[in-house]
């Protein structure tokens, strides 16, 4: 450490283990490397409010006696240029960080007492991934409402959570946004137009028992696949902007009905120069889906000539509606149908089950 540098400038790295450390940090406005603070018995950070810049990580973990990031302390924090890392605090309730504005990945985890996360409203971009799970008694994230990209977003394992309110802003995933095991009954992502890699409200082996709707009504494109399986009460799924995905999965969802991709036109990416790839199309096992009507209106497109279909096992869907979906997908490489126990309306006579290699 060398602290010759400048009276407000910490150059290397620092640990906190007692408050002599604390006090140790008077005055300094930067440091140039990481912060520390890990297996202490402190139940308070006050007096490190004139920190305003950390340049790497800043670790705060193992703290048996923490109570809050709240009000003081780091309440002066605008930027890391690493991580923030917020882990297996067992006393800690409250994280606020009001004037943050940059970091290079938030990891929150395994916080048992934690219940409230606010006040990160001017973090306007994270490139790294944001991390939020096994908090179990975590109720609410409603801070972040500035956050408009992220590099990628896991809310997971969070049983008590119910409000997601946070993320009103959030418009672009540059990789992965993962949903599961929460407790969101209404899932409502208003400004988000395009997640990069895999978007996915799916479940764990567990079932999801909670979440009755998924609305993002400014989707346009999801670079991987978007999976929706496993979802025990979810009732709609509304997404009538979206227009272009790699790999769409719906399935094993019990009381789902006719979901929402009206204008999907293309599955795949435009090229797939290393033919390696097959982009999927599997609407399977749901038993409440009775339309496939509203999964895209027209030609759905498959430009590399790499995709496949399957539509099997879904228990009121009428075959003449998975037949005319089948009829609906151009340029796949394979198509498979059949077993769906809907009846066949009109006195049509339809194929029931089938195979287009």
């Amino acid at each position: 450490v060398n602290c010759n540098a400048s009276p407000t400038v910490l150059v290397g790295s620092f640990n906190i283990v007692t408050s002599l450390d604390i006090q140790a940090l008077a005055g300094i406005q930067t440091i140039t490397g990481d912060l520390g603070v890990s297996g202490t018995g402190l139940q308070n950070l006050i007096g490190l409010e004139s920190l305003t810049t950390i340049g790497g990580n800043l670790q705060v973990a193992d703290n048996s006696a923490l109570t809050a990031l709240v009000g003081s302390g780091l309440i002066n924090l605008t930027t890391v240029g690493g991580a923030i890392e917020i882990e297996r605090n067992p006393k800690l309730t409250t994280i606020l960080f009001p004037n943050l504005v940059t970091a290079d990945s938030i990891n929150i985890g395994s916080n048992d007492a934690l219940t409230i996360l606010d006040g990160f409203d001017h973090l306007v971009s994270v490139r790294g991934t944001i991390y939020i799970g096994m908090n179990h008694a975590l109720k609410s994230i409603t801070g972040m409402k500035a956050l408009r990209t992220v590099g990628s977003l896991n809310v997971s394992t969070n049983p008590a959570l119910t409000t997601l309110s946070g993320l009103t802003s959030l418009q672009q995933v540059t990789g992965d946004f993962g949903l599961a095991q929460n407790s969101l009954t209404k899932l409502l992502l208003p400004a988000l137009q395009k997640v990069a890699g895999n978007l996915s409200f799916a479940s764990t082996e567990y079932g999801d028992n909670t979440t009755t709707s998924v609305d993002a009504p400014l989707l346009s494109e999801v670079g991987g696949q978007l999976e929706v399986s496993q979802m025990r009460v979810l009732q709609t799924l509304t997404l009538p902007k979206l227009t272009k995905i790699n790999s769409l999965n719906i399935s094993s969802n019990g009381v789902l009905l006719d979901p929402d991709l009206h204008a999907l036109a293309q599955l795949g990416p435009d090229t797939n120069p290393q033919n390696q790839v097959t982009f999927q199309l599997t609407i399977d096992n749901n038993l409440a889906i009775s339309s496939a009507k509203r999964i895209g209106t027209g030609t759905i497109q498959c430009p590399s000539g790499m995709c496949a279909a399957s539509i099997y096992y879904n228990t009121v869907l009428p075959d003449c509606d998975a037949v005319d979906l089948v009829n609906r997908l151009s340029g796949f490489l394979q198509i498979n149908w059949g077993s769906n126990q809907g009846p066949v309306g009109g006195g049509l006579v339809c194929q029931t089950s089938g195979s287009i290699p």
